[in-house]
């Protein structure tokens, strides 16, 4: 039942962010097209045709990345939270993050680099590099999102957690 629940929640929000707000962002991009047509005459296309084909599918881009985060960050709170998981949950040998939907082995792990922040309250973020690959997995520690508590409690627990597991670490 809780599983059924879970699956529900997150496919309505899914829904929701991506029926409304997405034809709400829809109507707003054919004002901007009508208006740009309206407002820039033919000898102006270059910014016109910049606000249409680079501009808005950016916006667009970045709006299904925004939808994707969140939305996996909504499904590990509502999966992981009755194991007192907070950002991160390791299971045996392989660690899941709230920003992403896949795990990742701890084996492919070369090491994480944790930098403080402070931003009207102090948070952390957590740079995850992984063997033979360029890009590095990022996630926050203790700011935003679906999962609060003492930043300082949860950095304490993840060093701890590193260390058990032997995983390199850097903090900066």
């Amino acid at each position: 039942m809780k599983l059924i629940k879970r699956r529900l929640i997150v496919a309505l929000y899914v829904t929701f962010m991506m029926i409304i707000t997405l034809t709400t962002i829809f109507y707003v991009f054919q004002w901007d097209i009508t208006s740009g047509e309206t407002f820039f005459y033919r000898g102006e296309k270059f910014i016109y045709n910049f606000m249409v084909y680079i501009l808005e599918p950016l916006i667009v881009m970045a709006y299904l990345y925004f939808v994707y985060v969140t939305t996996a960050s909504l499904r590990f709170y509502l999966k992981y939270k009755e194991f007192g998981a907070n950002c991160y949950y390791f299971h045996r040998d392989i660690l899941y993050i709230h920003s992403k939907f896949l795990p990742i082995p701890i084996e492919k792990i070369e090491y994480m680099k944790i930098v403080r922040h402070v931003y009207r309250i102090e948070y952390f973020v957590i740079s995850i590099k992984i063997k033979n690959k360029m890009l590095k997995h990022k996630f926050r520690l203790g700011i935003g999102g679906f999962i609060r508590g003492d930043n300082s409690v949860l950095l304490k627990k993840l060093i701890d957690d590193l260390n058990k597991r032997d995983i390199p670490y850097v903090m900066k």
